[in-house]
């Protein structure tokens, strides 16, 4: 969901005019909505909702979609000649997260990443909450726990590590950590390039100023570092630049190793 430009998207988690100050065209996104199928979902039985959810879920639809118009997008940005195509990066919170996790195994446009924390297959089994198991349920057409794991596969970048190329930046909070920890490590077995920090006492939304300029300031870093080349000299971010360079030399060692195969 889009907010606007003043603020950072959905939880203001993403500082969208800093952003800009550094020299970066950012395009707030909002995803399309199926507006027949949606149509739907205002009914008052549960049975109705998730035969909505199940249509806006089926064989990825909801997430294709959402990755299509993005691209559209960057398409004529590119035309127009407001994009170095080869330098673009993509950032989300909650549904944002997910469109940038599926975004970096189902495309190749995107340079770097950023996202606050997503979940994986394995959440329905870390959930106890009945509305988000049915959610997930109704989401997947699966009836029980085991098909609904094996039915989000297919969404899941824990499952599709091997296919990513761009760097990514995560910053969760400790409450969502469990859920995004599987994508995490499948992209470290992978030798993928991947930073992760975790904020304590947060949830959902990040609610602690100090935790929200952390994120802000530690994304406009990533994004300098990766799409400019830029390092911010501050003495107090060393280590975090000697990281990241060693995530650059292991990324362009793959590449080679990759090319090398071909």
């Amino acid at each position: 969901r889009s907010r606007g430009f003043l603020n950072g998207g959905v939880g203001d988690e993403y500082p969208i005019l800093p952003l800009v100050a550094r020299g970066f065209l950012v395009l707030s996104f909002d995803r399309p909505e199926d507006e027949d199928i949606l149509s739907t979902y205002v009914a008052s039985s549960l049975e109705a909702q998730g035969q909505s959810e199940a249509q806006l879920w089926k064989d990825g639809y909801t997430r294709r979609q959402a990755l299509s118009a993005l691209e559209i997008i960057l398409d004529r940005l590119d035309r127009g000649g407001l994009i170095d195509p080869l330098k673009v990066g993509i950032t989300g919170l909650s549904d944002g997260a997910e469109t940038t996790e599926f975004a970096l195994f189902n495309s190749h446009r995107f340079a770097a990443a950023a996202h606050s924390g997503n979940w994986s297959p394995e959440a329905y089994a870390l959930t106890i909450n009945g509305s988000m198991r049915r959610f997930y349920r109704d989401m997947l057409m699966a009836t029980s726990g085991p098909s609904a794991i094996d039915k989000w596969k297919a969404l899941s970048l824990a499952h599709h590590a091997d296919s990513v190329s761009a760097p990514l930046l995560v910053q969760v909070s400790d409450r969502e950590l469990l859920l995004a920890l599987p994508s995490i490590v499948a992209l470290k077995d992978a030798h993928r390039p991947v930073d992760a920090y975790v904020f304590p006492d947060e949830y959902h939304i990040k609610w602690q100023p100090q935790h929200k300029l952390a994120v802000a300031e530690r994304t406009v870093d990533w994004f300098e570092f990766w799409l400019q080349d830029r390092e911010d000299p501050d003495p107090s971010k060393a280590e975090q630049y000697k990281r990241w360079r060693q995530l650059r030399e292991a990324q362009q060692m793959l590449s080679t190793a990759n090319g090398t195969q071909e």
